[in-house]
């Protein structure tokens, strides 16, 4: 059942397209991975990105899939540092660098981490056939990481996050009727958001919710709606998770 799960988590939705995306999900508990030690994973996710409409206010677009690659190297007993890289299909690309700080010591089942990240995301976007426009995301994060280590090689994450988004849409819109309209203005996106997942000895499962803001149609009316949107993502560590996801490894 795992391995369907990681194949639909990465191959699934793959004709959405996005603007600016990026990542939401963490896949670590609130452990260092301790002095010396590297970790490779890759993986995939629903990545949050932003749009807008014909009145230039800022909405969010939920369902757009990212594939990422991610290093964390520890630089000592309690503190390590790390980046994720993460595309779309599209035209879309960024880079997250991270710090993570461990308050409790690696003996003890629970883990309680501070894990701050800075990123940066671009994108390009098209609406219809006359609005043409590239995205950029400066990415501010904080997570809260706790962890719960039930087995060995199986851990229980969980925490809160606050994500800060600061987004520059700049283009052109060129009506059939009417001058062509530059479009060029900021906009800026702070929310909390909440994970739970399961990490594995070579695989990381997560889902976060994050209150999102978006427009429905309602009696010939459009009204702001704010609802919790489920971001999944799986993500494998090393070549032995590309293995397990196979049946090629214990």
């Amino acid at each position: 059942m795992h391995k369907v799960i990681s194949l639909v988590s990465i191959l699934g939705f793959i004709a959405l397209t996005s603007c600016a995306t990026v990542s939401v999900n963490h896949f670590q508990g609130g452990k260092s991975l301790g002095t010396g030690k590297t970790k490779i994973g890759f993986g995939s996710q629903i990545g949050r990105s932003v749009d807008y409409d014909s009145d230039e206010d800022a909405i969010d677009n939920p369902a757009t899939i990212l594939f990422d690659f991610s290093v964390q190297h520890g630089l000592g007993s309690k503190f390590d540092i790390g980046a994720d890289l993460f595309a779309t299909l599209s035209t879309s690309v960024g880079i997250k660098l991270l710090g993570k700080y461990a308050f409790l010591d690696s003996t003890s089942k629970w883990g309680l981490a501070l894990m701050p990240a800075l990123g940066y995301a671009v994108g390009q976007g098209k609406r219809g056939s006359d609005e043409d426009f590239t995205q950029k995301a400066f990415i501010t994060e904080a997570a809260l990481l706790v962890s719960y280590d039930f087995s060995p090689h199986n851990t229980l994450l969980f925490g809160p996050s606050v994500y800060s988004y600061r987004i520059n849409s700049k283009g052109e819109k060129a009506p059939l009727i009417g001058p062509t309209r530059q479009i060029n203005f900021d906009r800026s996106i702070v929310s909390p958001g909440f994970s739970l997942g399961l990490v594995t000895e070579h695989i990381a499962y997560e889902v976060t919710l994050i209150p999102i803001k978006t427009r429905v149609h309602e009696d010939n009316e459009t009204v702001e709606r704010t609802i919790f949107f489920p971001y999944f993502g799986v993500r494998l560590f090393g070549w032995g998770g590309l293995l397990k996801l196979f049946g090629l490894a214990d």
